[in-house]
């Protein structure tokens, strides 16, 4: 370790972080040859604590999937063997064995329904057994991570985001001259250092450094002109330096020549046995070298000469390369001709040892890895029939081990191959048709939306040149369902199931089954529920037939969803605990995330907020076992925040909600909780904090689609700009949604769309000397229609009763009994927030119309308890000024308008009521409008005014507006001190 004290101390201090319970990750970075190997293995030599390690190899372009995460594991099973593994394992164990199959499994394993459902999973379960084992101090150390695949990338990042509560250290290395900024491992660390990980830069020893190695292989001091030259050839490289002392210190000018210098030295045996290693991986197996190498006797002979010379080195009954940089070398050495016939026999030998009959396959990533590596070596052989197929299998064992992006690639390739295949392999796993359905998918799941589109149209003209009317039609299925993630694709997305609901035949089946309730859950997606009702009828009649729980299960929630929102929230919630029940039978990631979030909004729109939150909540929890949190967190979040939030629970809301908008996930997910928590910011005054998360609702729906979610922030924003003393913007963003949303469908958002709007449009007919003063006729109509369209949800009625209110409110008559109306509502539904806004308007109502003092006291004094006891900040203030214009008392320790409020001086000599006078006359308003205002007769202002006006010494109501303004008593400047 000359050299390198400082880098061990780093990597020994956050070993005792560690083992002091705090999970440490360090990444430990240099050029090739540079000792980070080496520095790793005299640090896990020297720690006294458990190490496992895996490497990633640099076979097959890093297709080989979880490579060292199931060395690691083989490593823990050794060690503590496999049935204490499964011990500690648990209810993960079964999950496990897909990467680790040394683990028998107990029993199969039921699909999730979504591929990167499958491999959340996975990583939860690994994770809970790491974090389960490494109750002592433990060292996982994962080589060589600029080779991983993409799997074991997600998993490294997991476990830097998610260790908690244990003694676990993890250590990778890379070569950071290998990490051009394109490549995918690049960003992934410079995320991963910002969020906490540390690094371990390796560089080249100095000069003296180099001379101490050189000293120390010589056994004595080096000639120093000879450590100069070895300094300048090899920058301090300890690899380079001890390859070009043992080759005796020859010092050839190219790379590849200081690499071969010993290579060339050896026996021809030898050499054809290293050149067979380098192509196999740099590391394969004995029995498989066999019929590649020739004789027995050659083969141990040379294995042997090359593992004494310290190229090769044993690692059980598997040959590997001492460093990669020499088996690259080698390769690059190795003639065309030899390396094809190298290729094609390392093929032949690989395949010999596969599993026979596809239906004895296990599912496991070993698997993966053994048609990756035939694949990768038929490929080097230029055999493309060959290459195909096992290209194909290799696919299909990635998808089962539940590797997506590995999978993806797999099919990817294997379209490619397929146009250079003189003809198609009989033996394919897989024909055209169902390779594009595979390709469309698993590019779909990885995020790439265009790839999926073009592979399922490419997919779909191969079915029509089959003649092939059944499998097109679930083509077009899979067309549906990517357009509709699209922006304002809906309409052709419902007319691409349309088609395959033509095309696939009308018989009981499996097929029909899923094309029908594809077409009725896109309908109801664009709340055509009247139309959706009958298709989803016709898929569970069918399901049920054939025995296709699945759709079953799709089709209950479908038709549940439409019933809750055309009104009969009873059936409809009583089919949604159908299919909940039956997701949860099937143990289906998708369908159990579906329904929950399905089942608490029908629970929302029937007022039932304390089990919304319930039901919402579960699926929080489930989604976060099932490894579905990116699809169903952002409305499962929402959802329960929202029954909080109108259950009068805000804390507990608050608690829920994230920071900010993070974008980790799938962003309309995440816009599905973000103007739930712009609400409820909104409602606590935070306006800043609601706005943050506004914007970044509209930019997820900038470019178009996803009409409800659409409308949902158009209403928070309408929302937030009336609370912000906004009308007309409020109006604005009201008949926004309004318009987009149109009557189908969406009943209870339509009443809170209308109510918002209602409210701005109050606002502006109410405001003294307004201009911006719009018709009413919009919203009385689609008030009018949204009754006539459909029962409502009881949120719903109460909604519409105060837009009736607000009105009314505009009218200015008549207004009081509507709000009593609105607030008993919102009293029976016990949604305290909206029961203290009615009251108050209730009580502004009675004042306005000369009623009674005492109930507009009791009223007001309601709403402010309530406002108080929650947090609504911009509430409570329009309480208080209501309260103090109209010399109302409030609760005890309020503070906002004591009875002897009309007694007590201001600063400047007046008394309270007068400084309010006071503050209207610098607004500019009349004797009647400050009455109005004030709840006071216009004899009794006219008697404020000449008071005064006599206080302040000046001649007429100009020159008090004038002094109001001086003061900072003007109405404007008292609206602004008071926000």
């Amino acid at each position: 370790m000359i050299g390198r004290e400082g880098h061990l101390a780093q990597l020994t201090s956050a070993l005792d972080r560690a083992a002091a319970g705090s999970p440490t990750v360090v990444f430990v970075t240099g050029e090739a040859g540079v000792g980070k190997s080496r520095l790793v293995h005299d640090f896990s030599e020297r720690s006294n604590t458990r190490v496992f390690t895996g490497c990633c190899p640099p076979l097959a372009e890093a297709l080989l999937p979880y490579a060292p995460i199931t060395q690691i594991l083989r490593a823990i099973i050794a060690e503590v063997g496999a049935d204490e593994l499964r011990r500690v394992a648990g209810p993960h164990a079964d999950r496990l064995a897909v990467i680790a199959p040394d683990l028998e499994r107990a029993a199969p394993i039921p699909g999730t329904g979504l591929w990167q459902a499958d491999q959340l999973r996975l990583q939860h379960s690994l994770l809970n057994v790491l974090e389960r084992l490494a109750t002592d101090p433990t060292v996982l150390v994962v080589e060589d991570l600029h080779w991983a695949d993409a799997s074991t990338r997600a998993i490294v990042d997991m476990l830097v985001r998610g260790l908690r509560n244990c003694r676990l250290l993890l250590v990778c290395t890379y070569r950071d001259d290998e990490l051009p900024p394109e490549h995918p491992l690049h960003s992934l660390l410079v995320e991963l250092v910002r969020v906490g990980a540390d690094t371990v830069a390796l560089t080249g020893l100095d000069a003296a450094g180099t001379a101490t190695l050189m000293a120390s292989i010589l056994g004595t001091d080096p000639d120093p002109a000879m450590a100069r030259h070895v300094f300048a050839r090899t920058g301090g490289n300890p690899f380079l330096v001890e390859e070009l002392v043992a080759a005796g210190g020859a010092l050839p000018e190219r790379l590849r020549d200081i690499l071969l210098l010993r290579v060339r030295r050896l026996p021809p045996t030898a050499q054809r046995v290293m050149r067979a290693v380098a192509i196999a991986g740099p590391s394969a197996e004995h029995a498989v070298l066999e019929p590649v190498v020739g004789p027995s006797d050659d083969l141990e002979g040379g294995v042997k000469t090359a593992v004494d010379q310290h190229l090769l080195r044993t690692d059980g009954d598997r040959y590997t390369f001492r460093h990669a940089l020499t088996a690259e070398a080698v390769i690059a050495d190795t003639l065309p001709a030899e390396r094809i016939r190298l290729h094609r026999a390392l093929a032949a030998s690989l395949e010999s040892r596969l599993p026979a009959g596809r239906a004895s396959i296990p599912n496991n990533s070993i698997l993966a890895w053994a048609y990756a590596e035939v694949a990768y070596h038929w490929l080097g052989a230029r055999d493309h029939v060959r290459a195909l197929s096992a290209t194909i299998e290799a696919g299909l064992a990635a998808q089962r081990s539940s590797a997506l992006p590995e999978a993806r690639q797999h099919f990817t390739r294997a379209l490619t191959l397929w146009g250079k295949a003189p003809q198609a392999p009989a033996d394919a796993a897989l024909d055209l048709v169902d390779l594009y359905r595979h390709a469309a998918e698993t590019s779909y799941l990885s995020g790439d939306v265009d790839e999926a589109l073009a592979l399922v149209r490419d997919g779909i003209c191969a079915a029509e040149e089959q003649g092939d009317r059944r499998r097109g039609g679930l083509l077009h299925l899979l067309l549906g369902r990517y357009l509709s993630t699209g922006a304002s694709a809906e309409q052709a997305a419902i007319a691409a199931v349309e088609t395959a609901v033509e095309m696939v035949p009308d018989v009981p089946s499996l097929e029909r089954a899923q094309v029908l309730a594809g077409l009725a859950r896109h309908l109801q997606m664009n709340t055509r529920d009247r139309e959706a009702m009958p298709w989803a009828q016709r898929a569970l009649v069918i399901a049920r037939s054939v025995g296709a729980r699945h759709e079953e299960c799709h089709a209950l929630a479908t038709y549940g969803v439409s019933l809750a929102r055309l009104g009969e929230l009873d059936a409809g919630i009583a089919h949604l605990r159908q299919a909940l029940a039956i997701a949860e039978q099937l143990d289906s990631a998708f369908h159990i995330g579906g329904c929950h979030a399905a089942l608490s909004d029908g629970l929302l729109s029937a007022g039932r907020f304390t089990e919304a939150a319930e039901v919402a909540m579960r699926g929080v929890h489930s989604s976060a076992q099932h490894g579905t949190e990116r699809l169903f967190a952002g409305p499962l979040l929402g959802n329960a925040v929202e029954a909080l939030f109108w259950s009068g629970r805000w804390e507990t809301a608050i608690e829920k909600l994230p920071a900010g908008p993070h974008t980790d996930g799938h962003q309309v997910s995440g816009a599905l909780m973000w103007h739930v928590a712009a609400a409820v910011h909104t409602a606590m005054g935070k306006y800043a904090e609601a706005e943050l998360f506004l914007a970044a609702c509209l930019r997820v729906t900038a470019s178009g689609g996803h009409t409800e979610l659409r409308g949902a922030i158009d209403c928070a924003m309408a929302e937030l700009c009336a609370w912000r003393d906004e009308p007309a913007a409020a109006y604005d963003w009201a008949i926004r949604g309004l318009d987009s949303l149109g009557v189908a469908g969406h009943g209870l958002l339509l009443a809170r769309l209308l109510a918002v709007g209602a409210r701005a449009f109050a606002d502006l007919t109410t405001r003294p000397g307004g201009t911006e003063r719009p018709s009413a006729v919009n919203l009385t109509k689609t008030i009018d229609r949204l009754r006539d369209a459909a029962a409502l949800a009881p949120g719903g009625v109460a909604s519409l009763a105060v837009a009736d209110a607000e009105l009314a409110r505009a009218r200015g008559a008549g207004a009081a009994p509507v709000w009593i109306r609105a607030a008993s509502l919102w009293a029976r539904l016990d949604a305290p927030y909206q029961l203290a806004y009615a009251r108050w308007r209730q009580a502004e109502a009675l004042l306005a119309a000369r009623g009674s003092r005492r109930s507009a006291a009791r009223a007001l004094q309601e709403a402010d308890a309530i406002a108080k006891r929650l947090g609504a900040a911009p509430l409570r203030h329009e309480i208080g000024r209501l309260a103090s214009r109209a010399r109302l008392a409030l609760a005890e320790g309020n503070g906002t308008a004591p009875s002897t409020v009309a007694a007590e001086q201001s600063e400047f000599g007046l008394t309270r009521r007068e400084e309010e006078v006071l503050r209207q006359l610098g607004g500019g308003h009349t004797n009647r409008q400050i009455a109005e205002h004030l709840f006071i007769s216009e004899k009794t202002v006219s008697i404020h005014v000449s008071r005064v006006l006599a206080k302040l010494g000046v001649p007429n109501r100009a020159a008090a507006a004038a002094a109001a303004h001086r003061l900072g008593l003007d109405s404007a400047s008292g609206d602004r001190a008071a926000t």
